[in-house]
């Protein structure tokens, strides 16, 4: 596994429990910074982050036709199930959803298409999507199987 080191405050205990703080507050940034690779391969074009803030997407074709929203889980939601969130008030927004699993001990990635991703399943008034954590095809199956179906392939260890 590679190493990020950070610069911390002089008289700052660093403790277990800030380092693993520290660990996933930065894993949607190295989702987003990983994705741009990983898109531009599985598309076939370039693609730039999007402005701070911008309502729907994280990642943007050069030409424009491409918006993707990426998602990551590094912890269980359920004790079988992984999930994720904020991403109701984003649909129509966006032309796919990427999702990075960073809990399981080698990361998967799914880029699904908008338009069969809000036609899932989504857990209560937070409207919550969840996939099996072990990707069992019976637990949670529309939206593990929706995941399985639109996995996308990396390769480890190696930035590109």
């Amino acid at each position: 596994m590679n190493e990020l080191k950070i610069k911390i405050p002089e008289g700052i205990k660093i403790t277990p429990e800030l380092i693993k703080r520290c660990q996933l507050a930065v894993l949607p940034q190295i989702a987003e910074n990983y994705a741009l690779s990983i898109c531009e391969k599985h598309f076939g074009k370039k693609f730039k982050l999007a402005p701070n803030n911008q309502k729907g997407y994280d990642l943007i074709s050069e030409c424009g036709t491409i918006e993707v929203e990426v998602k990551q889980t590094s912890c269980l939601g359920t004790r079988s199930h992984l999930s994720i969130g904020a991403t109701w008030s984003k649909k129509g927004h966006n032309t796919h959803i990427m999702i990075f699993d960073f809990y399981n001990q080698s990361p998967r990635v799914s880029i699904i298409p908008e338009h069969k991703f809000y036609k899932s399943n989504f857990h209560g008034k937070a409207k919550l999507w969840r996939f099996s954590k072990d990707y069992n095809k019976n637990n949670q199956p529309t939206n593990t199987n929706l995941f399985l179906e639109n996995e996308v392939k990396i390769k480890l260890n190696k930035y590109e």
